[in-house]
């Protein structure tokens, strides 16, 4: 990489810890008994070259913390939206239902959820009229 070489994981996971999301890095590759470059843009974690917005969402109702699910996260899971449950409280609503942390809601009881204000909205009307809440993963 730009000149280095990488031996291992660590080293690799070291040298790009000093990159950022635009910077431009040139990957050696051997192959075949061929060695190719390539030049290749850092992304965000949103596909973007900027700072990545990390934005969380608390809700009272819920008594849960909530993120959207980011695009590179989303391609690799091969899915079109959702919403990542950071932590919930204890007592709230979603302790019931055995959750691991960081689990991702796609859709409630088939309606695809993309923001956490959806999802928190939607839980309320059906919680609010005792409705049955079946949640989606993927």
């Amino acid at each position: 990489m730009n000149g280095q070489f990488i031996q291992s994981k660590s080293n690799l996971e070291e040298y790009l810890a000093n990159l950022y999301p635009g910077d431009q890095v040139e990957i050696g590759l051997k192959r075949d008994n061929r060695t190719m470059f390539k030049n290749i843009t850092l992304l965000n974690k949103d596909g973007g070259i900027g700072g990545a917005k990390h934005e969380i969402y608390h809700s009272k109702f819920l008594a849960a913390d909530f993120e959207i699910v980011s695009k590179v996260e989303r391609t690799f899971l091969q899915i079109d939206n959702g919403v990542k449950v950071l932590d919930f409280d204890a007592r709230g609503y979603f302790s019931g239902f055995d959750l691991p942390k960081e689990f991702i809601v796609t859709a409630v009881n088939k309606r695809s959820i993309e923001t956490p204000d959806q999802l928190d909205e939607i839980s309320y009307f059906l919680i609010s009229t005792f409705s049955v809440i079946l949640l989606l993963n993927i």
